[in-house]
């Protein structure tokens, strides 16, 4: 007896030479349409993901999900402190050249985070002297009360990130602690 050179299984699948019945089309293209309805599904879903490589808009700068634009910064400044023309062209080459320098940091590898972050604080203390030598009285105080307002809330956040134990103690100390009975 000699084997076939197509198995049974595959066979079933194949529809005959000359006309298939119904139930032979029904199982071939049964699986066919279910087989390309999940690869466009896979294919739409693969389209829709974001990249996460390093996106530069029309006039800001972009590294990861971090995007500063100097020109949005710009307009949120005129509007807050209300910005002269003569202020605006000024500014304008101060914002942009942090928004310069924050992204060559940014693609800099050799950076750990805490370093990254540190260099960042810098060029922004560096900004904030020469937008400050820019602006009236009136100004001035407004924008380091904002200022004093953003260092607060970012010195907040890196405290939130303390992996320590939580205030009080936490589990087996402080008060309530959660320790054995009777201690």
């Amino acid at each position: 007896m000699t084997k076939p050179l197509i198995p049974q299984y595959i066979r079933s699948c194949v529809i005959p030479l000359g006309l298939p019945s119904r139930n032979r089309v029904r199982q071939f293209l049964l699986p066919l349409t279910f087989v390309s309805v999940l690869f466009q599904g896979i294919a739409a879903v693969a389209q829709s993901q974001p990249s996460p490589t390093v996106t530069a808009k029309s006039d800001s700068q972009a590294v990861g999900n971090k995007e500063y634009d100097a020109q949005k910064e710009l307009a949120r400044m005129t509007k807050r402190y209300s910005l002269t023309k003569d202020q605006k062209t000024k500014i304008q080459p101060i914002l942009a050249d942090q928004q310069k320098q924050v992204h060559t940091l940014g693609e800099e590898k050799s950076l750990t985070d805490s370093e990254w972050a540190g260099a960042v604080g810098e060029v922004h203390q560096q900004t904030v002297l020469k937008v400050k030598l820019q602006l009236t009285g009136t100004q001035v105080t407004k924008f380091l009360q904002d200022e004093a307002k953003r260092a607060k809330k970012s010195q907040d956040q890196t405290d939130d990130d303390d992996y320590g134990p939580p205030p009080g103690g936490g589990f087996g100390g402080g008060p309530g602690g959660g320790g054995p009975p009777g201690e």
